[in-house]
């Protein structure tokens, strides 16, 4: 048996069925393109589509950009104090411009990552503080479930230090 599809006319071992005409095709390209060839809608129908209401996916869910930034002392960089084995802070991970760190509140006792990145490691991988500064000031404001929440942020003379 040979493809339904007339560009291809390949012989078929496994067939895929339009699911309109129910004809044998040979692999999804020639289904896609039988499906545009043959099952042109028309345009009242296009029509028509094109005015349902658009579902809302499950897996993708709004966010929140928050438009002004409030500072909250609960998440003050001072509140904080790295995890140590002896003498030593936890360390969780490592980048190309810094190390990540555990870390606990001390007002509230919950476990935070620090994120140390080095100004000196950032210019030497050839990236601008600046478009540092400014991916930080935009990570504060968004909220949302599937995004690292960036609680706070600590500037010095040689780092930046983010408590995610």
């Amino acid at each position: 048996m040979s493809c339904y599809n007339a560009k291809c006319q390949k012989q078929i071992t496994n067939p895929l069925i339009c699911k309109k005409c129910l004809n044998k095709l040979c692999s999804n390209n020639c289904l896609i393109e039988h499906n545009f060839d043959i099952h042109q809608l028309d345009n009242q129908s296009k029509y028509l589509i094109n005015k349902l209401p658009k579902k809302e996916c499950l897996f993708i869910r709004k966010g929140e950009l928050v438009k002004e930034l409030k500072s909250d002392p609960l998440y003050d960089f001072k509140n904080f104090e790295y995890f140590r084995i002896g003498a030593k802070k936890q360390i969780l991970g490592a980048g190309a411009f810094g190390e990540v760190y555990l870390a606990k509140n001390k007002v509230n006792g919950n476990q935070y990552a620090i994120k140390h990145m080095y100004k000196k490691k950032i210019i030497e991988q050839g990236a601008n503080i600046e478009i540092v500064q400014r991916e930080i000031y935009i990570h504060q404001r968004l909220i949302h479930e599937n995004i690292i929440r960036l609680y706070s942020s600590h500037e010095d003379k040689y780092s930046f230090y983010l408590v995610i």
